[in-house]
């Protein structure tokens, strides 16, 4: 149905405080995380991750994220892919992202429609054992969508340690850079009405069926209530 009908309009929530309020212990690991290229799997617990998140967030709200912003990646999936899609819905902005692998065509077809704020990019990825490097790729897709004015910084992460020249990145940003701006602050959530949005989604079809249009967002609410997850249960998630 369109518009979507609002549940629930007198409820408020957040799902990053729901996150971490639902972990009981600290030490027990949160996430088992191992990525192509390293045989090595990283454990991350509550609080540690809790204290990634805390750092992402100053740093975030220092550059003027605020509630409804668009906050975008182009990013694997990784432990800090997954402590700023936290941070995003912590403030009550709207998170979007897309793969590391894509071309610059695609990450501008994307992002050009929703115009963030901000974007986190990776400096490379590894992929059958190669290592392939995206500074080129970052210059481009940048620049382009650095026409917008509301494009305020690209911040670059280190994954794998590339020397990208962020001279040439529309505003770009090293990563530490980025965390240097916070002021010290801790994290908050914003309680936010069921139905706010919290994410925007492209499809990979065809371009025949209107490639990269973004689909309606999934609320708060509906993320919630989809879930079937219960205390103590295990996801695998496997991409390549």
């Amino acid at each position: 149905m369109f518009p979507p009908p609002r549940y629930f309009p007198e409820a408020k929530v957040n799902i990053a405080e729901i996150i971490f309020r639902a972990t009981k212990t600290k030490t027990r690991p949160l996430i088992h995380f191992a990525r192509d290229g390293n045989d090595d799997i990283e454990e991350v617990t509550n609080e540690n991750l809790k204290s990634r998140t805390r750092q992402i967030y100053d740093a975030l709200v220092s550059s003027g994220v605020k509630l409804g912003n668009w906050v975008a990646c182009v990013t694997s999936n990784s432990i800090t892919t997954i402590a700023l899609c936290l941070v995003t819905l912590a403030i009550g902005a709207i998170w979007s992202s897309t793969s590391c692998d894509s071309g610059a065509a695609a990450i501008v077809a994307r992002f050009e429609q929703i115009q963030p704020k901000i974007v986190f990019a990776d400096d490379a990825y590894v992929y059958a054992g190669k290592l392939v490097k995206l500074e080129d790729r970052i210059v481009e897709w940048s620049n382009i969508l650095g026409h917008h004015r509301g494009l305020q910084h690209v911040v670059i992460i280190a994954s794998w340690a590339i020397d990208v020249k962020v001279s040439e990145v529309h505003r770009g940003l090293k990563w530490q850079e980025f965390l240097a701006q916070g002021k010290g602050r801790a994290l908050e959530t914003m309680l936010l009405q069921f139905h706010q949005p919290a994410f925007i989604l492209f499809s990979s079809l065809p371009a025949q069926y209107v490639i990269g249009r973004p689909t309606m967002p999934p609320y708060y609410g509906e993320l919630l209530t989809l879930s079937k997850s219960r205390p103590g249960n295990q996801s695998a998630l496997f991409t390549p």
